[in-house]
């Protein structure tokens, strides 16, 4: 090897790594340089609608004011279709009989047809003494030609998975979570990370944004913005956007893009009771035709906030531990359209109202049912609409501790 080219393999490299941190710098964010593309008037944002092919999150505001708007979201996306059973693989043929070639010519010669010696001819003398070659002949057949023992089958081949096959898009819906609620007051003032002007056409066909993949909706009272989403910048996870019509390049941030893309995991509410404890003031709980009142005392002072009934004061553990399982009862799944279920057949367990200092907070019913043969919780709140499964843990304790709650 030349003693140079060390040296000029160095200086490329170095030069290659210059370039590429150039290009990332061109394109990385920089809070200086961040611009607002959108301000909501008084009232904030009511709607953000995220699409991208088949995909689409809509996020509507449902109530309440600044970071404690309600939301209700659509999630569409296409279903998975589930994978075709393997058929099992066909039972081994059985094995064909074997020649013994130790079992000599008088062996082979027994199983031969007999022949009367007395109607012996020259003929039939010249084929016994054929017959009787071809014997020795077996006989000396090596070991080789005698087929091996069959061996038992083995276990199939595994088979790797297919590529996942999707149906047509289906639409879930539920009630948007604490984050859904966040993101909101990003969109009420809308900034981009970096903005560029005067983009080429060759650059926006490296953007994505020539054939754009899809669209970031924002609409407040009077006032919308649409803009048309590219690719996700060069070493970064942030994405182009410019607004329809054409107009100066943005760049978002993830945090912006990152809920709508996974709406249905980032953005879910999966309590059935979505409220701090702090928050809420009593809870009245019907139980058949029993009826009680909890009062949840000092709730704003964590070290001595407790649950009574509203006729006592006195403290119980075992009161306390029943409102925290209340509390804890989680959301596992929101049906699809031909997923609910047949809310003749459930079986009430309870109903509730959750109220804080100033008046109702929601409404609910826990009720025990049936899916797909086995034992199965659902509940059903103003908040979430419709009956929706509930995790089975706290639901059970709920179920299991419900009479001793009542008078």
């Amino acid at each position: 090897m030349n003693r140079y080219e060390p040296w000029v393999y160095g200086l490329l490299l170095a030069v290659s790594l210059g370039l590429a941190w150039a290009a990332w710098k061109d394109d990385a964010p920089s809070a200086s340089t961040s611009v607002v593309i959108f301000e909501a008037p008084s009232g904030g944002v009511k709607e953000v609608i995220y699409e991208v092919g088949p995909e689409k999150a809509h996020m509507v505001v449902t109530g309440g004011e600044d970071e404690h708007r309600t939301t209700w979201i659509s999630w569409t996306q296409p279903a998975p279709v589930p994978p075709k059973p393997v058929e099992p693989p066909r039972p081994p043929e059985p094995p064909r009989p074997a020649v013994d070639a130790d079992a000599g010519p008088d062996a082979l010669a027994a199983d031969a047809p007999s022949v009367d010696s007395d109607a012996t001819t020259p003929d039939d003398a010249s084929d016994a003494s054929d017959a009787s070659d071809a014997a020795v002949a077996v006989a000396d057949l090596p070991d080789a030609a005698t087929p091996p023992p069959s061996e038992p089958a083995s276990a199939p081949t595994p088979i790797e998975p297919a590529d996942e096959v999707v149906g047509p898009p289906v639409t879930r819906e539920f009630p948007g979570n604490a984050v859904a609620s966040g993101l909101l007051g990003s969109f009420d003032t809308l900034r981009a990370l970096r903005q560029f002007d005067n983009v080429d056409d060759a650059r926006l066909e490296a953007m994505g944004l020539k054939t754009p993949q899809g669209h970031l909706r924002v609409v407040a009272d009077g006032k919308e913005l649409e803009l048309e989403l590219g690719n996700t910048a060069y070493g970064a996870v942030h994405q182009y956007a410019r607004p329809k019509g054409g107009g100066p390049v943005y760049l978002l941030s993830r945090d912006l893009i990152g809920p709508l893309k996974n709406a249905s995991a980032r953005l879910m509410e999966r309590r059935l009771i979505a409220f701090e404890p702090e928050d809420i003031a009593g809870i009245e709980l019907v139980n058949g035709a029993s009826s009680v009142k909890l009062l949840h005392r000092d709730a704003r002072k964590k070290a001595t906030a407790h649950w009574t009934r509203a006729t006592d004061e006195e403290r119980s553990d075992s009161l306390d531990g029943f409102v925290d399982k209340l509390l804890q009862l989680g959301v596992t799944h929101y049906p699809v359209p031909g997923e609910e279920p047949d809310a003749v057949s459930l079986e009430p367990v309870l109903k509730a109202s959750v109220v804080g200092k100033d008046g109702p907070l929601v409404t609910f019913g826990l009720a025990r049912g049936q899916k797909a043969g086995a034992p199965a919780w659902f509940g059903r709140s103003t908040a979430t609409k419709a009956w929706v499964e509930l995790s089975e843990g706290p639901a059970a304790d709920v179920a299991d501790n419900v009479g001793s709650v009542m008078p």
